[in-house]
């Protein structure tokens, strides 16, 4: 294969750190960049920094991991790539060539594949219906993130392995921009199907939130259950009329009955789990002022069942509608992986809210006094050198982080439920978030609450 020269001058040589760096940020900057490089475009085609910025780190940290990788990164790269991704790192000579091949990667392979998966933004957009609800709001969150995320993951797993995947070699990375490059993207009849499936449950999705309640703007609404069925309306019309697939993909009823099927593996665990904790509890050397460590984990995995348990249905729904061939085994591991994430992030909280209760702990009436207190020490010492991520500093634009301004509500608010907010917000939180998602944002925030409460001389036991 014959290597092309490399521009001496390239446009993105202005971002080579000169100094420490997070990735995060650099990765953000080169977006803004790379969306400054392109002319002539129109609000609404997806020439966004944040989800270009997203994508580009997507495909960047799926690379980085490729053996073949190792030698377009080098070393000093993969040593940067490695490195926390919020923290600043790398001011020494071998670093700082190392994040000038992190920025030559972004440039030549992850940029082409970010603006080609959000290429499809205006095609999903302009399946919007006339006359939506306004209530509604925009959908383009739903466009922008989510259904090219799918996309994303679909080259690079290569479609449950319908086809070779994105990053299976060097030689078919290089064709695959190549083809790119030429206008001619291979396989792009499988892409569009995917997306737009993707894109299809998405709203299926939105609409049982309304359904739920779980959509704040219009809980309660009267009119709730019909915007939810005109978006229904809208999710079977891109199923059908934008997608065009053999008969061999499940409807998404259908994918929900063999889903259900495949749930029941994760059902007999449960029960499994829920049985060996009464056996413990019904042993007569039971002490459940010292219980054992087993006993510990399965209380806390009884705790945490529910939510992983339902999202991994919910996904097994959404890739079998779009023709992927999951087993029980899969179903196993999603709900594995999950729950234990799950139970991390409910030490967290635990741990946060005893610091939270040990800022108004017996402090009567002056607790309004002292939150305001905390909220002040959060703004005293945001720059400072321990301020958990550099959550504090301010942008390059001069506003705040999502982690900051959540930290703030926190501390004004102390019983707001943090991670129902986050949740319901991360349309709104997520172009200044640092964080990838609403659990990462629960994370960095909880980090930072604890921090500030060490700071003011509490501990949690």
């Amino acid at each position: 294969m014959v290597e092309r020269a490399p521009d001496p001058d390239p446009w993105w040589s202005e971002l080579y750190p000169t100094y420490k760096v997070a990735r995060n940020q650099l990765v953000f900057d080169f977006a803004a960049l790379a969306v400054q490089q392109v002319k002539n475009r129109k609000r609404g085609d997806g020439t966004d920094k944040t989800a270009l910025g997203k994508q580009v780190n997507g495909f960047s940290v799926e690379l980085v991991v490729r053996e073949w990788a190792r030698a377009l990164f080098t070393g000093a790269g993969i040593g940067c790539m490695n490195h926390e991704a919020k923290e600043p790192f790398g001011d020494q000579p071998e670093d700082l060539v190392g994040w000038a091949r992190v920025v030559d990667v972004y440039a030549n392979i992850c940029l082409p594949l970010a603006w080609y998966v959000l290429s499809y933004y205006p095609q999903l957009q302009a399946t919007r219906p006339k006359d939506l609800p306004r209530e509604v709001g925009s959908m383009k969150d739903l466009a922008r993130y989510n259904a090219p995320n799918s996309l994303r993951d679909g080259l690079v797993s290569g479609f449950d392995n319908a086809v070779t995947p994105l990053f299976d070699s060097q030689e078919h990375t290089t064709a695959f921009l190549d083809d790119l490059a030429a206008g001619e993207p291979p396989h792009v009849d499988l892409h569009k199907r995917d997306i737009f499936l993707a894109f299809s449950n998405e709203l299926f999705a939105y609409a049982e939130k309304i359904i739920r309640g779980d959509v704040r703007r219009l809980r309660s609404h009267p009119d709730a259950p019909d915007i939810a069925q005109t978006i229904r309306a809208w999710a079977d019309d891109v199923r059908s009329n934008y997608v065009r697939f053999s008969a061999a993909i499940p409807t998404r009823d259908e994918a929900a009955v063999i889903a259900d099927e495949l749930v029941q593996t994760i059902d007999r665990t449960i029960t499994e789990e829920s049985e060996q904790l009464k056996a413990i509890e019904l042993d007569p050397d039971f002490n459940s002022a010292n219980p054992s460590k087993t006993y510990v984990q399965l209380k806390l995995k009884q705790e945490c069942n529910a939510d992983p348990r339902d999202s991994v249905r919910a996904d097994l729904v959404e890739m079998i509608s779009r023709g992927y061939e999951k087993t029980a085994v899969d179903a196993i591991k999603m709900f594995v992986k999950r729950r234990a994430w799950a139970v991390r992030r409910l030490q967290w909280q635990k741990a946060a809210n005893r610091s939270i209760d040990a800022m108004s702990e017996g402090l009567g009436a002056k607790v309004a006094g002292t939150v305001t207190t905390f909220a002040e020490t959060l703004v005293e010492f945001r720059g400072d050198a321990t301020f958990p991520g550099g959550f504090g500093r301010p942008r390059r634009n001069g506003g705040d982080t999502a982690e900051f301004t959540v930290a703030l509500q926190i501390f004004s608010e102390p019983k707001l439920e943090l991670v129902e907010y986050c949740e319901l917000n991360w349309a709104q939180l997520a172009d200044t978030a640092v964080a990838d998602s609403p659990d990462q944002l629960v994370e960095h925030v909880i980090e930072i609450v604890e921090w500030v409460a060490h700071k003011k001389g509490y501990r949690a036991s």
